[in-house]
This record gives C-alpha cells, sequence and structure tokens, in this order.
C-alpha cells in the first residue's frame, strides 16, 4: 500500500508541476507582448536580435516593423523602442526564471502550489 501511495504522490506531483509550468509559460508570454506606437509586438529573443541588427545597418533612420497582427508599424524613435523592448523582456525573463526555480525546488504537489 504504501508504494502506492508513493506512486500516487510522484504522479501528483508530476501533472502538477506540468500544469504550474504551464501557467508560468502563458504569464511569461502575456509578459512579452509590448505596445508601443500603435503596435503589438510579440518580444522574443530573435525578434530583439533582428530589430538590434536592423539598427545597426540603418544608421538611425525610422525602421518599418510588423507587429503582432502583420501591420507594418513605423518606428521613428529606434533606440527607444529596443531599449524599452528588451528592458520589458527581461523583466519577463527575470520573473519567470524566477518563478520556475522556485517550483522545481518544491517535492510535492502541495508545496508547489501552496
Amino acid at each position: 500500500m504504501s508504494d502506492l501511495i508513493q506512486l500516487l504522490a510522484a504522479a501528483d506531483y508530476q501533472t502538477t508541476l506540468r500544469q504550474q509550468r504551464e501557467i508560468l509559460k502563458s504569464e511569461f508570454q502575456d509578459a512579452c507582448v509590448f505596445a508601443f506606437n500603435g503596435g503589438l509586438f510579440e518580444l522574443t529573443p530573435e525578434f530583439l536580435a533582428g530589430l538590434e541588427t536592423r539598427a545597426k545597418h540603418s544608421a538611425d533612420i525610422p525602421l518599418w516593423v510588423l507587429d503582432r497582427n502583420q501591420t507594418a508599424v513605423l518606428i521613428a524613435d529606434v533606440s527607444s523602442f529596443i531599449n524599452e523592448a528588451v528592458e520589458q523582456y527581461n523583466q519577463a525573463i527575470e520573473i519567470f526564471g524566477k518563478e520556475w526555480n522556485g517550483l522545481r525546488k518544491q517535492r510535492t504537489a502541495k508545496g508547489i502550489i501552496g
């Protein structure tokens, strides 16, 4: 009977951990939606790297950027756009990382949601 209880506890732990991870990922993705100049942008490392590359080769001219709705948005102050976007992404990933590490350290389902 003790083995069955341990198996059920382990299964409950894994299920709860997966569910909480999905919640954290969803919250992270929501936190990575960046509003700027009438557009909504999904911040990803690839998007940010692409912006920085384009900005380096565009010599401070305004850039057209596609938002998440495939709408072209003119960004006049490119450096401000990049700085604010990177700051928002960094805050979102820091919260995600801290909360995920906290969840991983828990060893019971009750500890995860408690």
